[in-house]
């Protein structure tokens, strides 16, 4: 096994565990924001920016990890069909 294949299955681990990371922040954003619409309304607006900024960032997390298994994958089957 290469360099370049092990240092792909740790850049797509590292994408995959930053995702996971960002679905837990978007449970807590929401909690924030249901707990500020009760005790402090006029603060709403707040809790809906940190929770527009962790769904962004999961959108460019999910993106990246898209683009980065779509490249493996067009390297498997560049290896699969490849002329003998």
């Amino acid at each position: 096994m290469s360099d370049f294949s092990v240092a792909r299955i740790m850049i797509g681990s590292l994408l995959t565990c930053l995702v996971l990371i960002n679905i837990e922040e978007w449970g807590s954003a929401i909690d924030k924001v249901d707990k500020v619409s009760r005790k402090a309304p006029h603060e709403v607006q707040y809790a809906l920016t940190d929770l527009s900024l962790v769904a962004l960032c999961g959108i460019i997390l999910l993106l990246a990890l898209t683009i980065f298994f779509l490249t493996y994958l067009a390297d498997i089957l560049r290896f699969i069909f490849r002329k003998k």
